[in-house]
């Protein structure tokens, strides 16, 4: 069944929690011209920010004030893509490397609660269950994710840099420094190999794991997110699947991305340090390189799994047994290795069985299978790094 309001309420009280990594405090430890670059980044962010707040503010909190200002507020005007730098920001999405209209992200006909079993929920579910909490509770909740895409904004920017270009530039390096430190870290590298070719870069955060298959159809969200937890670096913990069910807010429609990502950040203080926390990113668009770039400097670099969201088969995966596939679904990339060919292979905890025909939890695949195996799922086309 799916769980009640309250449930999905507490689960989206996870965004009140600030995400780990850094604070507008470190910026007053940044030479002036980085100071004034990080507070450009951000702009546009701290505009919606005092706008929003504006809306929230009715002179005396008046019974009547307090009304007038919950029926003004309709969460839908505020769900744009907000210019950050060279990216975009799009509220409860995340982030992208284009302006994606509303209307390509969001069935406005549509808007209703999940009924499909799924691995993932579809966004629309999402937003339905925003617009059943209270508009003062709504814009609480908008103000929290804008907040936190202001935290994430330097880390973002490095990132997306580090994935075009293999470096950072120095004005986000000057501007955001503990979230560019990442690029500097060593890899692994030049060792030969039985196909006769070098390896450019490999990591790999796992060797063994005790994390099992997902015990129900639409728990790989749950299955995916004990795997992470049980070998986060700082506390690692044996939970059971149906305790991160309930800290996902895991329903008969699946696991919200968003959720997984905030669940993360709360629970696992490890893995969200390591990549100054975890945010959603659309990979719309995104060529092989940049997928090996994204894959390189979070597992590689930073050390940390990257969360996929895939909709798979045989035809965009070799793991995938013949006849099988799933929905939309959840499993994370916990190495990679990188020849010096151009090729490269990603390492998987795969926690679906495809009906008893994959017994192993650790898979790989090419970067060009989990580049397409992501791609297919066209309702989202989004990761967690």
């Amino acid at each position: 069944m799916r769980p009640s309001i309250v449930g999905f309420v507490s689960s989206l009280s996870l965004l009140l929690a600030p995400m780990a990594g850094t604070t507008d405090d470190d910026s007053q430890s940044s030479p002036q011209l980085g100071t004034q670059y990080r507070t450009a980044v951000v702009a546009n962010l701290d505009n919606e920010i005092a706008n929003l707040e504006a809306t929230g503010s009715s002179g005396a909190s008046t019974r009547e004030n307090v009304t007038r200002s919950a029926q003004e507020f309709d969460l839908l005007e505020h769900l744009s893509c907000i210019p950050v730098d060279a990216l975009y920001y799009c509220p409860f999405w995340g982030w992208s490397d284009t302006d994606i209209p509303l209307e390509e992200r969001l069935d406005i006909n549509n808007i209703t609660e999940s009924t499909e079993i799924s691995g993932d929920v579809p966004w629309e579910s999402t937003i339905y269950d925003l617009l059943t909490l209270p508009p003062d509770q709504q814009r609480e909740m908008l103000r929290q994710d804008l907040m936190n895409a202001k935290s994430s904004a330097g880390k973002v920017l490095a990132d997306d840099q580090f994935t075009d270009t293999g470096d950072i530039s120095a004005d986000v390096r000057e501007a955001f420094p503990a979230e560019s430190a990442f690029a500097d870290v060593e890899t692994d590298s030049n060792s030969s190999t039985a196909a006769r070719t070098t390896v450019v870069s490999r990591a790999r955060l796992v060797t063994t794991t005790r994390a099992g298959k997902q015990q129900r159809s639409n728990w790989c969200g749950p299955a995916s997110a004990n795997f992470m937890g049980l070998h986060d670096p700082r506390s690692p913990s044996a939970n059971s699947q149906q305790l991160w069910a309930n800290r996902l807010g895991t329903g008969s429609g699946g696991t919200s991305i968003y959720n997984f990502v905030n669940a993360v950040n709360r629970y696992m203080p490890g893995w969200s340090q390591r990549v100054n926390g975890y945010v959603v990113r659309s990979i719309s668009g995104w060529s092989v390189s940049k997928w090996i770039g994204q894959i390189s400097g979070t597992v590689g670099h930073k050390k940390a799994p990257v969360i996929l969201h895939p909709k798979l088969s045989p035809g965009v995966s070799t793991y995938v047994p013949a006849g099988t596939g799933t929905g939309g679904h959840f499993n994370v990339a916990f190495g990679y290795t990188v020849y010096s060919n151009g090729s490269g292979i990603v390492n998987i905890f795969e926690p679906y069985d495809f009906s008893g025909k994959l017994r192993r939890t650790m898979v790989t695949d090419p970067f060009t299978k989990v580049k397409e195996a992501n791609d297919a799922n066209r309702s989202f086309q989004n990761i967690g790094v």
